[in-house]
């Protein structure tokens, strides 16, 4: 377990319609766009999703920025690798990390900024519309997080989340326009984006309903079909330093490991299997 202090930033909790209207926005675009998606595109919608989903949001602001289970090959591979991540619209990096840092630190506590003990409809999504949720703001982000701040790619990164995700919705409405291929942007912006959020969410609201903590969570299928490899939650809150449970893993933790294993053949990333804070189990 990371030990962290208790930085809080002195500003009260308040609700944002800035923060809301984002997400609802891209919630009401997506539910139209739902009405492209047939058959024949369906495949494109899979292979986007679990691109984000795994190289982005699972291993790069996950493994990578909060547990540091890896390393990366290159700074190419770095660069590309938290584009992904950041591509995901879940907030910066740094911001992601430190925020799951307390997360693990203060787990369904008053400092937890998504705890389940606000609720359900709070762990999953509610706590993005406040402004320093359970005191949890930027500037706990930055004073917990000084290795991240100290990495200038991570820190450019962060500085500019939202210039880079503008430029991308715009190549993907210029491309798929000069195409004549609406379904595909529909498919690789506000669909993707709700079907990843809501994947990542999940696992701060659905995989918290079972027993007093997450720890005693029973592994969910559901986590696992939708982010494959992050279904075991209560593992993950006892070991969360290491990578999987070898003794409990199905096809879909399996599928993760190997994603993880091909990184390592192409040289992309290198496991810390000597770290003080990290053990990947092989």
């Amino acid at each position: 377990m990371l030990e962290l202090k208790a930085m809080m930033d002195s500003q009260p909790e308040s609700f944002s319609v800035k923060l809301m209207l984002p997400i609802l926005f891209v919630h009401a675009f997506g539910i139209y766009g739902l009405s492209y998606l047939n058959l024949h595109n369906v495949f494109y919608l899979l292979l986007v999703h679990y691109l984000f989903v795994l190289v982005g949001a699972s291993f790069t602001y996950h493994k990578y920025l909060s547990h540091k289970t890896f390393r990366f090959g290159s700074e190419t591979a770095k660069f590309f690798f938290l584009l992904i991540g950041v591509l995901c619209l879940q907030g910066g990096p740094i911001f992601w990390a430190s925020h799951h840092k307390f997360h693990h630190s203060f787990t369904d506590k008053l400092k937890d900024p998504h705890s389940r003990t606000r609720g359900f409809f709070w762990s999953h999504m509610g706590w993005l519309f406040y402004r320093n949720p359970n005191g949890f703001s930027n500037v706990t982000a930055y004073k917990n997080s000084k290795d991240l701040v100290g990495d200038k790619l991570v820190l450019w990164f962060e500085k500019n989340y939202i210039a880079i995700n503008v430029l991308f919705i715009a190549a993907a409405g210029a491309l798929t326009a000069l195409g004549n291929r609406p379904d595909l942007f529909f498919i690789i912006i506000p669909i993707r984006l709700m079907t990843v959020w809501h994947s990542v969410w999940l696992l701060n609201s659905y995989a918290h309903r079972v027993g007093e903590n997450p720890v005693s969570a029973r592994k969910s299928l559901l986590i696992n079909l939708l982010i494959p490899g992050e279904g075991d939650h209560g593992f993950h809150h006892k070991n969360q330093e290491k990578f999987r449970d070898p003794k409990n893993s199905d096809w879909l933790d399996r599928l993760n490991f190997m994603l993880f294993r091909v990184f390592i053949s192409a040289k992309l990333i290198s496991p810390l299997e000597e770290s003080k804070t990290t053990q990947i189990q092989f």
